[in-house]
């Protein structure tokens, strides 16, 4: 437990931020959000919100891991660990009080493309980790592990100094309900980073935490720092974690090319920073270094410097990245009290005292798949899962304005254009980075909706720009994603997964080339929506295993445009026995359910298992009966292709 006599109990009413989210949220991940706001005494204050819902003892359980990660926070208190002040309680859950860095986080300083990151900086940063590192793992009597090192846990001061934070956000996990495994045994949940984690860990979620694990992570935090890049492609999950745990590591080759852009200085500088990286990422974690080891060649390097080229750098960056702030008036300012991490802003007073709304189940979406004879069927939204005239939507945007340069300069249009440009070249990790700073630029400067980028997008794809669609389907999946309501954010997330299929069969339709793209870029867009959906909290359990499975049926659509039909077969499978398991006889109440049945036998029938092929087939039409979110008209439509596919089948088989 946290020392009293060390941290203080904060009143929510104390601490006052700007109601305007997009300058008072600075932070979130699976935990919730972090707020800047200001105190009488202690002025700029940061405030960790985790959300609890839950009975009177999930709540103690949930209330007992915050006060043992302020107790880790207080027992690591030192240079390159973040400060903590204390915390609070709010109606939602509860909040830890820290010092507020200015510099953001070190995975959003690495992915700037418009800040100049010399090579000097980087590896006092890395220092400077490692040392906050060092520091728990040799605390006397108490040799923490942080069991979560990533470039978002390191924070960065006004003068790019690294701070280590985030040190009960796994244990939290198994109380707040932002998790992303769940142990078959007990039921307990876990939470960890995948693109982080050690093989070991990935293959026994439950092993207890170990050094070597911390030290894992930090490899990754390094080749991040070498490539100002994601460490691995967007890829399914699964698979991911599979690849890890047989040896798969990040590519270097982004590595080798800086090396070959640096003189001489640097370039020595970067084949230690290279040979420390893989040496922490060891498969055999026995091998792995001593994170002391690791810190003391690094600030050995750092002490050779000079420090004026140094200080230079971080005055260069500091000013590239702009970190002025316009200050609210004081009277604008609102208790941290009134904050609901649910809706991600501030309620008014009234609203803040009213118990929370119950929202009743939507029906599911009805689909439009679009089967044709002697073809997969596809999975399809019919109609928005909001409406256009929701309030807050804003319908008079003319995102076309993005494509007309303004002044001889317009940076959104630049960067769909760098986009499109790095799709076209395969260099999908980097287009997705654009994507994100387009996305953020979209959020914070165009009055626009989910809704309206996705009719953007489709506009987009009818006029056969397929890589600027696929770019705004992306984006709108990032605006669903925020939505108040998560059963209207996994539908949203489903949507844009189904539109971006057909985006895949628009450009394999024009042009077979385009092949590659489908397969190593949208797939795995697609595949990373239905992850969202997956761990989206607080969603419909119904809701969101029709969403999830309907994603399933589109990437099977798309592995099918590619012609990777034993991938196909395995995806097909999964998403029906996701139904059966989740559903039972209640599975083939839904359109996707029959359609999955249907491509099982499609794909069958491809690969000359006719007998199979009919099987199916008979059980899509007997399906297709029983499924209640169709018209009768679309009932009709799916029938006759699954009748005219089972026709086909059967003649086959008498030949």
């Amino acid at each position: 437990m946290a020392s009293q006599s060390n941290l203080r109990e904060f009143d929510a009413d104390d601490i006052l931020c700007d109601p305007n989210t997009k300058s008072s949220i600075v932070g979130s991940g699976s935990f919730g959000v972090v707020l800047v706001g200001k105190h009488k005494s202690l002025n700029k204050l940061a405030v960790k919100v985790m959300e609890c819902h839950g009975g009177k003892q999930t709540k103690e359980r949930f209330k007992q891991c915050v006060m043992e990660e302020l107790g880790k926070l207080q027992t690591a208190q030192t240079e390159h660990v973040v400060r903590t002040y204390g915390w609070l309680t709010l109606s939602c859950g509860m909040g830890i009080v820290m010092q507020y860095y200015e510099g953001g986080n070190l995975r959003d300083f690495l992915l700037n493309n418009r800040i100049t990151k010399g090579i000097p900086l980087r590896l006092r940063q890395l220092a400077e980790t490692a040392d906050g590192i060092a520091f728990i793992h040799n605390l006397p009597g108490h040799k923490l592990v942080h069991n979560d090192i990533k470039p978002e846990n390191i924070l960065l001061t006004r003068d790019l100094h690294a701070k280590l934070t985030d040190f009960g956000g796994a244990k939290l996990a198994a109380t707040t309900g932002s998790t992303t495994v769940r142990l078959p045994a007990t039921g307990e949940k876990i939470q960890f980073t995948a693109l982080y984690t050690a093989p070991e860990k990935l293959k026994k979620v439950t092993m207890r935490p170990k050094k070597e694990h911390d030290v894992y992570g930090y490899g990754l935090v390094i080749h991040m720092s070498l490539t100002c890049e994601e460490p691995y492609p967007p890829t399914e999950i699964n698979t991911l974690t599979n690849a890890i745990i047989h040896g798969e590591r990040p590519d270097c080759d982004a590595i080798n090319d800086l090396k070959a852009s640096l003189e001489n200085n640097d370039k020595g500088t970067v084949k230690v920073m290279e040979e420390e990286m893989k040496e922490c990422w060891e498969h055999n974690p026995t091998k792995r270094p001593h994170i002391t080891e690791v810190r003391d060649k690094f600030q050995s390097l750092v002490d050779a410097q000079n420090p004026v080229a140094i200080l230079e750098q971080v005055t260069n960056s500091v000013r590239q990245m702009d970190l002025t702030v316009k200050r609210p008036a004081e009277t604008q300012l609102v208790p941290i009290r009134q904050f609901s991490p649910r809706d991600q802003t501030f309620l008014t007073t009234q609203e803040s005292s009213r118990p929370a709304v119950n929202i009743d189940l939507p029906s599911t979406s009805r689909d439009t798949p679009a089967g044709q004879t002697s073809r997969p069927q596809q999975m399809g939204a019919a109609h928005d899962v909001t409406s256009p005239q929701q309030k807050g939507d804003v319908t008079n945007t003319n995102l076309d304005d993005i494509f007309q340069p303004k002044s001889g300069s317009n940076e959104k249009s630049r960067l769909v254009q760098k986009y499109s440009d790095s799709v076209k070249r395969g260099k999908y990790n980097k287009a997705n980075l654009i994507k994100q700073q387009l996305s953020r630029l979209i959020a914070g400067q165009v009055k626009t909706t989910a809704n309206e980028l996705k009719t953007f997008a489709v506009k987009l794809r009818n006029a056969k720009k397929f890589t600027e669609s696929i770019l705004f389907y992306h984006i709108a999946s990032d605006f669903y994603a925020k939505q108040q309501s998560p059963d209207k954010a996994a539908k949203g997330l489903k949507d844009c997964a189904w539109q971006l299929n057909e985006t895949n069969k628009s450009m394999v339709d024009s042009d077979v080339t385009n092949k590659p793209i489908v397969k190593d870029h949208v797939i795995p867009l697609i595949a990373d929506m239905r992850h969202q959906i997956q761990t989206l909290p607080q969603v419909d359990d119904k809701i969101r295993c029709v969403c999830e499975a309907e994603c399933s049926c589109n990437i099977g659509y798309s592995l099918y445009l590619i012609g990777s039909y034993q991938l196909w077969e395995e995806t097909i499978r999964k998403g029906i026995t996701l139904l059966k398991r989740k559903l039972g006889d209640d599975a083939a109440k839904y359109v996707v359910y029959g359609g999955l049945l249907n491509n099982l036998g499609f794909v069958c029938q491809k690969t000359s298992r006719d007998e199979e092929a009919v099987k199916y087939y008979t059980e899509a039409i007997e399906a297709c009966k029983k499924t209640k979110d169709l018209t009768e008209e679309e009932r009709k439509r799916l029938m006759d292709s699954s009748q005219d596919s089972l026709r086909i089948a059967k003649e086959k088989l008498k030949k």
